[in-house]
């Protein structure tokens, strides 16, 4: 029997169908938040609240933040330096099991560092945090590196994500003892005659490369004459490893008159060096954010005995200046991580 038109019809085009695709695989059900520890100390944890574990890249340094001050109508990106990034994509890669979770605590200043971004940084705004990198445009196929990744042979199976995406959470408010303190300082009328003052930030790629400049103004009616050198000079230093104090002034046992600079009224004078100079060698041992306040004490250094009046005494800069350190010769290989 010889088939009908319409039959080899059908039957032509069943010979030359395409096979219907694979639905794609579902995304993981990993999850990623961000949560305010203390203003200096946040927390991020990556939970796999799937079926099935996955590889993901647990790591902070590959964090990025939108931060919406108060107010604000757009978010600003803080996100590290290229240095500070991991040099491999899965360089801290880890198989979390279902119902497991990583945890690491990280400081928000040294990704928001720049004035802008420092300044959002601020009670009351709205934090939304990344990790990984941008999906891409939309109906393109992804391509690694991935953020999550799935393991060979596991099924059911898993796609995988090249960005999580936390839920935006707000800053809170300042304590009610910091919210004093603010109020104190802001009410503070009084200005002494002598202010020392430093640069407000600086980026170091390298502890060698940390440098300050030490402003001395004179706000008095009547002019000053002091020391301001090296020897005079101390910083105080808070860092990820503690607190550091960095030189000592010294004694001045000689003193002749071309070392003083008198100050008139309104007038300054500076003196720049490099933290190295004075600071014991492994003050910058580890990368991250330090406040550095510099110090002038001139109690050993009168002027008297070269028969100058002098100001012997201490002044402490009014702020310290935040440093960012990016690397060390002295930091270990980031330490494998583990579940929480």
């Amino acid at each position: 029997m010889v088939p009908s038109l319409p039959a080899l019809a059908v039957l032509a085009a069943a010979l030359f169908m395409k096979p219907a695709a694979a639905p794609p695989d579902p995304p993981p059900d990993v999850r990623l938040t961000v949560a305010e520890e203390s203003p200096e100390r946040w927390r991020l944890r990556i939970e796999n609240a799937g079926s099935v574990p996955v590889r993901v890249m647990a790591d902070a340094r590959l964090l990025s933040l939108e931060v919406t001050a108060a107010g604000a109508k757009k978010a600003v990106r803080c996100t590290l330096p290229d240095d500070m990034r991991p040099a491999q994509a899965d360089e801290r890669a880890l198989v979390v099991p279902p119902q497991r979770a990583y945890v690491e605590s990280f400081d928000p200043r040294v990704y928001c560092f720049g004035a802008t971004e420092a300044a959002a940084l601020a009670p009351g705004a709205t934090v939304v945090a990344h990790l990984g990198w941008p999906a891409g445009p939309k109906g393109r196929a992804a391509t690694g590196p991935f953020a999550v990744e799935p393991l060979e042979g596991v099924a059911p199976p898993v796609a995988p994500a090249r960005e999580l995406v936390a839920p935006a959470w707000t800053i809170a408010a300042l304590a009610a003892a910091d919210t004093a303190n603010a109020n104190a300082n802001a009410n503070a009328t009084e200005t002494p005659a002598l202010m020392l003052s430093t640069r407000e930030r600086e980026d170091a790629p390298r502890a060698a490369d940390i440098g300050v400049t030490v402003t001395l103004v004179n706000h008095g009616k009547k002019p000053i004459t002091t020391l301001l050198r090296t020897e005079t000079l101390a910083f105080d230093v808070t860092g990820p490893g503690g607190i550091q104090r960095c030189g000592g002034t010294r004694a001045v046992d000689s003193p002749i008159r071309e070392l003083y600079d008198t100050l008139a009224p309104k007038g300054h004078a500076s003196i720049s060096l490099l933290l190295k100079q004075v600071c014991p060698r492994r003050t910058f041992e580890l990368p991250g954010i330090y406040t550095v306040t510099a110090v002038l004490d001139t109690r050993r250094a009168s002027g008297r005995p070269a028969g100058l009046v002098t100001f012997d005494g201490v002044v402490t800069a009014t702020k310290p200046t935040r440093v960012r350190l990016h690397k060390t010769r002295w930091s270990s290989p980031a330490t494998r991580p583990a579940l929480d």
